[in-house]
């Protein structure tokens, strides 16, 4: 269905929204984008420095390192000691790997020249080192060749190996604790230390410099900002006016099940229209609807959803349930095909009508059918017998191509201690019975049948 209507159109509003929103949000984004750029910037350099600071540091440990265990070598004379002394200077390399590290962003600036040279002076420490292992290792008398190389090439003069042990040990302290050693280590404190000094001043710069630009980058999200809020203002109440407010008062008549209101923009104009088209359709097939819910399709009685529905409702007390199954169906299928056993099914759903008149008819599966009777009377029993014989005869007979059938049939009827599955399965065993009697006979259920399946 097409209508010319009048009015705005949803979809003009959201192409001029969509298009300000663009513009506004892509604004916003490159300005974040800048901003979480500069910050990630900012806390990358400070964390680099901050490393780098630590690398500095580092160093200086690394050094202190290998002088603390060198002159502990020279006072208590453990091998441990000069294991620990190589492993670091050669192993673990952490002066090296502190350089390097600052290498890389640094190699051409001041801070890196300063650690370089605190560098040096720890590396022209090791020769004094050296000296001292050498010396403290002759004096003990250790094996020479079960020392590091660096100690065991290292040559004594004439004058040293001609001291005794104890002048021998006290030369090698002296080495790593008198004045020429200290003045070094001093050296390199001091570098180290002018280095970090250095790397501060470079990273107040840095954080300097990367803050006022974010405060800039801050400025103008802060207005786009602004401009975003009003605008979203702006949409918010045209919706809300123009959109939210009609749909809100369509839901009311919705709920109420009357017909909606034509107004509002255009789209929602055509929704209530076709919606009112749709309502009215609705009301002419609720009933054919309802029907077809509760009836089965070939055959026109109750189906299954009719069958609980109605049965669920019955007094039991007063009622008689007739089960009816058609005896041999299978082999009607099988010989004249399914289409002649529905023509079938119909005949018996005919038949059933015309003879039980007042009483509920269902096809509950296939070929099996039931009927609810209300009413217990004294001659009940020979009621049912007699409509079930009448229509055997009806069945019976072949007219029109269409094969002869029979029924077996259960009955049961009902009292005040019966459900509906109790009662069901009461003349479902009655039915049992007459099919296990040879078909096409009536069983009425009574104790005595018990569970007999």
């Amino acid at each position: 269905m097409k209508f010319k209507l009048k009015g705005v159109s949803l979809r003009v509003m959201n192409l001029i929204s969509v298009i300000i929103a663009f513009i506004i949000t892509t604004t916003l984004v490159v300005s974040l984008y800048m901003l979480n750029s500069g910050y990630r910037d900012m806390n990358k350099s400070t964390n680099e420095y901050f490393e780098w600071e630590k690398d500095a540091s580092l160093l200086e440990n690394a050094s202190d390192y290998l002088t603390e265990q060198v002159r502990y070598y020279s006072i208590n004379y453990k091998k441990v000691h000069l294991d620990n002394y190589f492993d670091e200077a050669f192993i673990s390399k952490r002066r090296e790997n502190a350089l390097n590290s600052i290498k890389d962003k640094f190699s051409d600036t001041e801070p890196y020249k300063m650690l370089s040279t605190a560098m040096d002076k720890s590396i022209g420490l090791m020769v004094l080192e050296y000296h001292s292992m050498k010396l403290i290792s002759v004096a003990n008398g250790y094996d020479l060749n079960t020392l590091p190389e660096q100690v065991k090439s290292y040559e004594l003069s004439t004058e040293e190996l001609a001291l005794s042990s104890d002048e021998m040990i006290d030369k090698a302290q002296e080495l790593v604790f008198g004045d020429e050693y200290n003045e070094v280590k001093q050296d390199i404190k001091a570098n180290v230390n002018s280095c970090i000094d250095k790397l501060d001043e470079m990273l107040r710069n840095n954080v300097s410099n990367s803050s006022e630009a974010l405060k800039r980058i801050l400025i103008v999200q802060q207005a786009v900002m602004l401009v975003l809020i009003i605008f979203l203002i702006y949409l918010f109440l045209s919706i809300y006016l123009k959109v939210v407010h009609p749909l809100k008062h369509g839901a009311e008549l919705i709920s109420k099940n009357e017909f909606l209101a034509v107004e509002g923009v255009k789209e929602y104009k055509y929704f209530a229209i076709e919606y009112n088209f749709i309502r009215r359709n609705d009301i002419l097939n609720n009933e054919k609807l309802s029907y077809e819910a509760a009836h089965d399709k070939l055959t026109g009685l109750y189906n299954r959803n009719g069958y609980y529905s109605i049965y669920n409702d019955l007094k039991l007390d007063d009622l008689i349930y007739v089960l009816i199954d058609v005896d041999y169906f299978k082999q009607v299928n099988d010989k004249y095909g399914h289409n002649i056993g529905d023509v079938v099914l119909k005949k018996v759903a005919t038949t059933l009508k015309s003879v039980f008149d007042r009483a509920y008819i269902f096809r509950i599966g296939g070929d099996e059918f039931s009927i609810l009777i209300e009413g217990i009377g004294s001659n009940s029993l020979d009621d049912i017998k007699q409509k079930i014989s009448k229509a055997d005869l009806m069945l019976a007979g072949e007219e029109n191509n269409i094969p002869p059938c029979r029924l077996s049939v259960g009955i049961a009827f009902g009292d005040k201690n019966d459900t509906t599955d109790s009662l069901f399965k009461k003349a479902d065993l009655a039915l049992y019975r007459s099919k296990n009697n040879g078909r096409d006979g009536i069983t009425l259920y009574d104790e005595s049948l018990g569970d007999s399946k």
